[in-house]
């Protein structure tokens, strides 16, 4: 990612972030990062101390937040990390292997996502630029409302941790995909070996 000048625009930047990986605790809600998850996060502090950031935000998951954190310390100390469970991860409508007819389910999935739509695309009264680090499927629902594709596609893409898909929305409350899941800043990260 090159420098960041803040211009005179009205754009809303929007950095959508998976945590780094992590293992399931009982003890911790949302896991805890590994060393290689905590590796992971260090890795974004390069490209995001580039970007005039205005906010930094997580869902209440301890493995998005301690990502979150780890981007704060390193890149952008002045900014506390706010979190908020409308980032958490959950499974959304459409997904193949899921349970049926769970409506409710669905019905607050859907209304989650559209307060997070609501909070967090909307137009700004000056440029800004605001990281949400959270999770997966959150990511993917949010890419499929950005370029008009149904929600029931959300399971296609596929999110690597800690990659950064960034968006714009503009004062005319369009929203555009600007890139999608970078993983240029994972060079020094090891990648994990899958045996057959």
């Amino acid at each position: 990612m090159d420098q960041h000048i803040r211009g005179t625009n009205r754009h809303r930047y929007i950095y959508l972030i998976r945590h780094g990986d992590y293992e399931r605790t009982d003890e911790v809600f949302g896991g805890v990062l590994t060393d290689r998850g905590v590796e992971q996060a260090r890795c974004l502090i390069e490209p995001l101390s580039k970007i005039p950031v205005d906010a930094i935000y997580s869902s209440t998951m301890n493995r998005a937040h301690q990502t979150a954190q780890i981007i704060a310390e390193g890149c952008h100390p002045e900014l506390p990390v706010q979190r908020t469970p409308w980032l958490n991860e959950r499974l959304l409508p459409g997904f193949p292997d899921r349970e049926p007819n769970r409506p409710e389910y669905d019905r607050e999935s859907r209304e989650t996502l559209d307060k997070v739509w609501a909070r967090f695309f909307r137009p700004s009264r000056s440029e800004r630029h605001d990281v949400l680090v959270c999770h997966g499927n959150i990511i993917r629902a949010l890419l499929m409302r950005a370029v008009g594709a149904p929600l029931e596609q959300w399971y296609f893409p596929s999110i690597a941790q800690c990659g950064i898909t960034q968006l714009v929305s503009d004062k005319t409350d369009r929203t555009r995909l600007i890139s999608f899941n970078e993983r240029g800043h994972h060079h020094d990260v090891p990648r994990r070996r899958f045996l057959p």
